[in-house]
């Protein structure tokens, strides 16, 4: 009994010497090997089915509410006096479109007008975006 209690000893006491020297020189690249392994195993083993509960969760959490609220938001108009191409522009200035005058009234017209002259006035209204200095410059007419 004695003898093999110490044989056991023994093995115990090769076994944790031969994993302190892989770990320490990691001769032939074996420690790597052996935690890529050791990761891949729990990976592939422990985490799968916790993982499938997880990613069929996610699914019918986009399904149900991600991805009807990305419709509304897609679908939605900011702001019903611009096209898209001027929203795109002025949020690129960092405006919030949503902030923007819904109405212009004829003060806010004139006002226009006198800051960027007719002609770019005109472009505007017919769709083109504007510049950021031409909303710098008639920035105060949306106050009036």
């Amino acid at each position: 009994m004695k003898k093999a209690f110490q044989l056991f000893v023994l093995i115990v006491f090769l076994l944790i010497l031969i994993i302190g020297v892989i770990l320490y020189f990691n001769p032939f690249e074996l420690r790597n090997k052996i935690i890529g392994i050791a990761i891949n195993h729990y990976l592939s083993t422990e985490t799968l089915i916790e993982n499938e509960d997880i990613v069929e969760n996610a699914k019918n959490t986009i399904e149900e509410k991600v991805i009807p609220k990305a419709q509304e938001i897609i679908s939605s108009d900011k702001n019903p006096l611009l096209n898209e191409e001027q929203e795109k522009k002025l949020e690129s200035f960092g405006v919030n479109i949503e902030n923007l005058p819904k109405t212009i009234s004829p003060e806010m017209g004139a006002c226009f007008i006198e800051k960027l002259g007719q002609a770019r006035a005109d472009e505007i209204i017919a769709g083109s975006a504007p510049e950021a200095l031409e909303f710098i410059k008639a920035r105060e007419c949306l106050s009036k």
